[in-house]
C-alpha cells in the first residue's frame, strides 16, 4: 500500500515543482504523505526527503508557495505526527541504524570498486546501464526533480537503514523505479533514432533491450508459480474465520511467532509475540515477550497470562512441534482453560482463558 500512496503523493509534487498545482493538490499531497508512517513507514521516509527536497527548490522562492506549502503540512501536524509519536515510543535497540558501506556488495572501501560495480551490474544488469544513458536526454527541470530518488542510491549503498540490511531494498525501489523510468527513455530516444533509418530494426532491438530488463522478473514468477508454496490453507482461512467471528477485537492470544500465523494476519488478532525475524529488523526490544509466550505455550502458566493479558491460545503444528506446547495440559485443565475449536482431528484447537 505505502508504493502506490508515494507514486501518487509524486505526482502532485511534479506538479507543484512545475508550478501547475492547485490549492487542492497541496492539501492531497499532504494526505499522501501523512497516511505513511503505519503503513510503510521506510516509503514515509522517502516521501518525506522528496517532499523536502522540492520544497528547498520551488517553496523557498514565492511567498504564495510557501502558503500553500503551509495547506501541505496540515495534514502531516494532524495524522503523521501522531503516528510518529506512537512509533517513537516503542522500545528499540541502539543498533537500528548503522554504517555498511557498498551495502551487501561486500566492498569496504575504494579498493574494492570493481566488486562494487559487477554486484550492481549483477543485480541491476541492463537496466542500470540504460538508466545511465537515459540521465543524458534529461531536461535540466527534470534532472533536479529525480535527483533525490537517485541519491537514495548513494544513501542507501553507506547506511544501513534497518538492523537487516537487506530492508535498504525498502528505499532502494523507489530509486530503481526512478532507474527504471530512466531506462524507458533510453529506449524511448533510442527507437527514435533507428526507427530513421530502419524501423522494423528499431522495433525488434527495442523489443529485445526491454525483453532482457524484464527477463529476471519473468524468471521470479515462473519460480513461484511453479513452486507449490502456500501461506493458508482452505483449513487455515476457516479457523481464522472462526477466530474474527468469535472472539473480541482486542484479544491477545498465546501463539507461535510464525511469519504467516493465521492469528494475526487473516483473524486480525493481537500475540503476544510475532515472528522473530519481523521484530528483529524493525530493531524492538521483544526477549521478555517472546520468552514469556514460549513459557505460556509449553506449561499454560496462568501468572504470565495474566501479566500480559491473554485471553485465548491457539495451539496448532507450530506450537506443538516448534514451542513445545502440551495439548493435553490444556485439555485436562478445564477450570482455566475451555476449548472453544477443535479442527484438523484435534490437531488445531482453540482455548479460551476462564
Amino acid at each position: 500500500m505505502g508504493f502506490p500512496l508515494v507514486m501518487l503523493l509524486f505526482i502532485f509534487l511534479w506538479r507543484i515543482y512545475r508550478k501547475e498545482a492547485q490549492r487542492l493538490e497541496f492539501l492531497l499531497a499532504g494526505f499522501c504523505l501523512a497516511l505513511l508512517p503505519l503503513v510503510h513507514a521506510s516509503s514515509f521516509g522517502v516521501a518525506l526527503g522528496m517532499s523536502i527536497c522540492v520544497f528547498a527548490i520551488s517553496g523557498l522562492k514565492e511567498r504564495k508557495l510557501q502558503r500553500n506549502w503551509l495547506i501541505f503540512l496540515l495534514p502531516v501536524i494532524l495524522i503523521a505526527l501522531p503516528q510518529l509519536m506512537f512509533i517513537n515510543e516503542q522500545q528499540r535497540s541502539d543498533n537500528f541504524f548503522g554504517t555498511q558501506p557498498g551495502w551487501m556488495s561486500k566492498a569496504k572501501s575504494i579498493d574494492d570498486g570493481n566488486i562494487f560495480i559487477k554486484f550492481w551490474l549483477d543485480n541491476a544488469g541492463l537496466t542500470l546501464i540504460l538508466g545511465v544513458i537515459g540521465l543524458f536526454f534529461l531536461k535540466r527541470d527534470q534532472l533536479f526533480f529525480a535527483l533525490p530518488l537517485l541519491m537514495l542510491f548513494v544513501l542507501a549503498n553507506l547506511i544501513r537503514f534497518q538492523p537487516w540490511e537487506w530492508d535498504n531494498t525498502k528505499a532502494l525501489m523507489y530509486w530503481y523505479f526512478a532507474l527504471a523510468a530512466l531506462a524507458a527513455i533510453a529506449l524511448q530516444k533510442g527507437y527514435l533514432m533507428m526507427a530513421r533509418k530502419n524501423k522494423p530494426i528499431g522495433v525488434a532491438t527495442i523489443l529485445a533491450l526491454a525483453s532482457i530488463c524484464i527477463f529476471s522478473g519473468i524468471l521470479s514468477l515462473v519460480y513461484w508459480n511453479s513452486s507449490g508454496a502456500q501461506l493458508w490453507s482452505a483449513s487455515d482461512i476457516r479457523v481464522a474465520s472462526f477466530i474474527a467471528a468469535s472472539t473480541p477485537r482486542d484479544a491477545v492470544f498465546a501463539a507461535a511467532g510464525k511469519h504467516n500465523h493465521i492469528v494475526y494476519t487473516l483473524a486480525g488478532r493481537q500475540i503476544l509475540a510475532g515472528y522473530d525475524g519481523h521484530l528483529w529488523s524493525h530493531g524492538l526490544i521483544y526477549s521478555e515477550q517472546s520468552s514469556d509466550n514460549r513459557q505460556i505455550l509449553a506449561s499454560g502458566d496462568l501468572a504470565l497470562m495474566k501479566k500480559w493479558n491473554i485471553s485465548y491460545v491457539y495451539i496448532g503444528y507450530a506450537e506443538t512441534n516448534e514451542y513445545g506446547a502440551n495439548m493435553d495440559l490444556f485439555l485436562n485443565n478445564k477450570a482455566a482453560f475451555s476449548e472453544i475449536l477443535e479442527a484438523e482431528g484435534g490437531r488445531i484447537r482453540i482455548f479460551k482463558v476462564n
